[in-house]
C-alpha cells in the first residue's frame, strides 16, 4: 500500500455493491426516461414515473455514501447518454415486460447487497430498496395481467405421492434415457427465455448472426 492510501471504511462486499447499484441505477434511470418520450397507455406511464423517481433518489442516497466515505462518486450515466429526438422503437407493451426483468434484477441484486452489508445505514438502505421494489413489481405485474400480456410459468401435474431418486440416470443430461424436467428447471428456463425474449427485442442485432449484421 502507498503511504498516501487508507483503508476505506466500506468493507470490499459493501463498496463493491455501493459501485454496482450507482451504476445500475443511472442506466436504469436513463432507460427508463427515454421510454417517457414515447408512450400512450396512462397507467404504464405512470408506474414508469414512479421508477424513475424512486431511482433518482437511489442515486441521491449513493452519492451521499460515496461522499461521507471520502469515496470518488463513479461516472455512472447521465441524460448526455440518451438521444431525446430518437424516434419511438419500442412499444408500451415492451416498456412493461422491460420493467419487470428490470425489477426482478434489482431484487436480486439488492437482496444480495443486503445480505454482505455490515454498516446498519447501508443495511437499511437496502432494505428499503427491497420493499420499494417488491412494491412496485407487483403493481408492474397486475398491469401486464389486467393488460393479458404477462405470461405465467407452465403448469405440471400434481404428484400423486412423494418420490426419492433411487437411479444415477436422473443426471443423464443429454444422454440415455430422458425425464421430465422438475419445476424448478422449468422455473429458471421460463425466468431466462424472457429475459432473454427482452435482451432480444432491445438489442435485435445482437440475435443475428456475424454475417446478418453486415
Amino acid at each position: 500500500m502507498e503511504q498516501n492510501e487508507r483503508l476505506s471504511n466500506l468493507t470490499s462486499n459493501e463498496l463493491a455493491y455501493l459501485w454496482s447499484a450507482y451504476e445500475y441505477e443511472t442506466m436504469a434511470k436513463c432507460g427508463l426516461t427515454s421510454f417517457l418520450q414515447h408512450i400512450n397507455d396512462e397507467r404504464t406511464e405512470e408506474i414508469l414515473k414512479e421508477v424513475v423517481t424512486i431511482s433518482e433518489a437511489r442515486i441521491e442516497k449513493i452519492k451521499q455514501f460515496f461522499n461521507m466515505e471520502k469515496c470518488p462518486v463513479p461516472l455512472g450515466f447521465t441524460d448526455d447518454d440518451i438521444n431525446f429526438n430518437a424516434p419511438r422503437l419500442f412499444s408500451d407493451t415492451l416498456y412493461l415486460e422491460f420493467m419487470l426483468q428490470l425489477i426482478q434484477m434489482e431484487l436480486a441484486n439488492y437482496a444480495l447487497a443486503f445480505i454482505g452489508a455490515i454498516k446498519p445505514d447501508l443495511q437499511q438502505f437496502y432494505e428499503n430498496a427491497t420493499k420499494e421494489s417488491m412494491t412496485v413489481k407487483t403493481k408492474v405485474k397486475q398491469l401486464a395481467m389486467d393488460k393479458g400480456i404477462y405470461i405465467p410459468a407452465p403448469r405440471i401435474p400434481t404428484p400423486k405421492q412423494v418420490t426419492f431418486v433411487t437411479k444415477d440416470r436422473f443426471l443423464a443430461g443429454w444422454f440415455g434415457e430422458k425425464r421430465p424436467l422438475l419445476g424448478m428447471e422449468i422455473a429458471h428456463l421460463v425466468f431466462n427465455a424472457k429475459r432473454n425474449g427482452v435482451g432480444q427485442a432491445v438489442l435485435p442485432d445482437l440475435a443475428k448472426s456475424p454475417n446478418q449484421r453486415k
